[in-house]
């Protein structure tokens, strides 16, 4: 087996990413587009809205970490 083969093979034993962590990626998002459409909101409605969805995306996005945080501490045991 040539050595190049051998260094790819260990190259692709990363895990994939796991359902938390696409979760989180995905909650990380839906926060920072909150923030973008809170910059663009105009009319007192509109930015009520703004601040309510950006701070229910902080929020998931908070709660997501520390439910994984605590799940690596338990040994993935919940």
């Amino acid at each position: 087996m040539p050595i190049s083969e051998l260094f790819s093979r260990i190259g692709s034993t990363k895990r994939a990413p796991s359902e938390d962590d696409r979760q989180i990626r995905e909650a990380l998002q839906a926060w920072k587009d909150a923030a973008r459409f809170f910059e663009c909101a105009d009319g007192s409605d509109l930015i009520d809205f703004a601040v309510y969805d950006m701070e229910a995306a902080r929020r998931k996005y908070m709660f997501l970490l520390r439910q994984k945080g605590r799940s690596q501490k338990t040994g993935g045991q919940q």
